[in-house]
């Protein structure tokens, strides 16, 4: 899955058509500094913003986990959908700099910290990220298929 320009589109849905909770400051340098192939600086962005939200996204997770609420579908969804989906800001962005994380240190060879921000990033089932072709994509579902490559089964 190519995920090169995901941001743009999450940032022009954001601004010009839906309201959303959080576009954290660093997410767009993190997802530009991965595309150009500049891991240490995405690690450092998304850091940052895992820094900032992850305790939230957490809370939020939980809530939505307690609350049985369905987990958002992938692919095209109608607009009150995605109004839903852009609502939960925090979580969205975290779960895309926990795999901005993962996937730069991983091609950074550092695939202890690659690991522990999948299994960070893994149990943000309810976070979603906005691909521009039109569709939402689940970073944990990539995270934990990442994970499940890196990590054999007998050491979970």
């Amino acid at each position: 899955m190519n995920h090169t320009s995901v941001v743009w589109a999450s940032i022009a849905l954001c601004v010009a058509a839906f309201p959303c909770e959080a576009q954290h400051r660093a997410l767009v340098p993190a997802w530009d500094a991965f595309n150009a192939g500049k891991y240490s600086a995405a690690i450092k962005l998304a850091n940052s913003c895992i820094d900032d939200y992850a305790i939230t996204a957490s809370k939020m997770e939980a809530d939505l986990e307690t609350k049985n609420a369905p987990v958002p579908p992938k692919g095209p969804v109608p607009p009150e959908q995605k109004n839903e989906v852009l609502s939960r800001g925090p979580l969205n962005d975290a779960a895309a700099c926990y795999f901005i994380k993962g996937r730069s240190t991983q091609a950074l060879g550092r695939k202890q910290e690659a690991i522990i921000a999948y299994k960070a990033g893994c149990k943000l089932q309810y976070a979603r990220v906005w691909d521009p072709k039109g569709w939402f994509w689940s970073p944990a579902e990539e995270m934990c298929a990442r994970l499940e490559a890196l990590e054999p089964k007998e050491s979970k």
